[in-house]
């Protein structure tokens, strides 16, 4: 009854509860199959900090919320900077504990906040704004990078770049510059990020040389067993071929329902002069979705890739 998004109706009280204050919006996902309870809190200028916590929703009208490992985007304890230098004030208290619920004439009322149901589309839409790594005030206001590193075994990144979208779409080249020990090391990465995805998120990935080719049709949900099938397949890639992305990226936005939260696109060539063209007619309307871009092992690319990436409020990344 309860599963599917929701949006808080009383913002008078954006305070932080258990997920960062003075937001201007605040949804919620509620997945009962996996137990979870998905937070994003809007602020101005289109960011959202999201956040994932186990939910045990009893139905005498106590639900507890617990932080877990395996899910990556927990809220920190510190007070937050986001880009631009606006401040936003953490929770003073752990999520852990007993808090009240109750469902009344169509409002989910949670720890004291009233929400309005909202359909998939308005939710997605509204979630996929710009997710941001904020930056944590310590030690007198310096700030600590969160950038996931390769040494953080719980990291759920690609290359070292912070995965934050449900919908992941990875698209990688597998031309023929990239045989032998290359492709050997891009596939171990991308075997090892999907590896690390929790399992309430999704998965597609596209490679690409003179066309594109898949593994799967459509969109794989993240779990053990997903996760080591497809992993297992990976054997079956070589690389051959030219360096044109552009049916791979036709493909991601246009045949993968829903539209990718995230794309994490990766090449050691030049790519065509008319690439950023491509990504700017595709990405368009109301929910747009985030692109990170990587140049791996030649920098041939960089300013392209970093000028698609900071058009799509992705991240660029050179990876040598």
């Amino acid at each position: 009854m309860l599963r599917g998004g929701w949006e808080q109706i009383d913002l008078q009280r954006n305070y932080a509860d258990f997920a960062p204050g003075g937001y201007a919006r605040n949804l919620i996902g509620i997945d009962p199959e996996a137990d979870a309870l998905h937070v994003y809190r809007l602020y101005e200028g289109g960011l959202v900090l999201a956040g994932e916590y186990r939910l045990d929703l009893r139905p005498d009208g106590v639900f507890t919320l617990a932080t877990d490992p395996q899910r990556p985007h927990r809220f920190p304890e510190a007070i937050l900077e986001l880009p631009g230098g606006a401040v936003v004030v953490p929770p003073r208290e752990s999520p852990e504990g007993e808090r009240r619920w109750s469902f009344r004439e169509g409002v989910l009322e949670l720890d004291g906040k009233r929400f309005a149901r909202v359909d998939r589309e308005t939710f997605e839409s509204s979630t996929r704004g710009r997710v941001v790594e904020p930056q944590l005030r310590r030690d007198g206001g310096r700030a600590v990078d969160r950038t996931a590193t390769r040494s953080d075994d719980r990291a759920v990144d690609f290359f070292g770049t912070r995965i934050a979208g449900r919908y992941v779409c990875y698209i990688v080249d597998v031309s023929g510059s990239m045989q032998g020990p290359r492709l050997a090391a891009a596939l171990r990465e991308l075997g090892r990020s999907i590896d690390s995805l929790p399992e309430d998120r999704h998965f597609f990935v596209l490679f690409f040389s003179s066309g594109h080719m898949v593994l799967e049709e459509r969109w794989m949900r993240a779990t053990p067993r997903n996760r080591r099938d497809f992993i297992g397949r990976l054997a079956l890639v070589h690389a051959g071929g030219g360096t044109q992305p552009q049916s791979a990226l036709e493909h991601a936005f246009t045949a993968m329902n829903p539209v990718p939260d995230e794309i994490h696109f990766m090449t050691d060539g030049i790519v065509p002069l008319n690439t950023p063209q491509i990504i700017r007619d595709l990405n368009r309307g109301r929910a747009r979705t985030v692109v990170h871009t990587y140049a791996f092992g030649e920098p041939g690319s960089e300013a392209m890739l970093r000028a698609i990436a900071d058009e799509h409020a992705g991240s660029y990344r050179f990876v040598p």
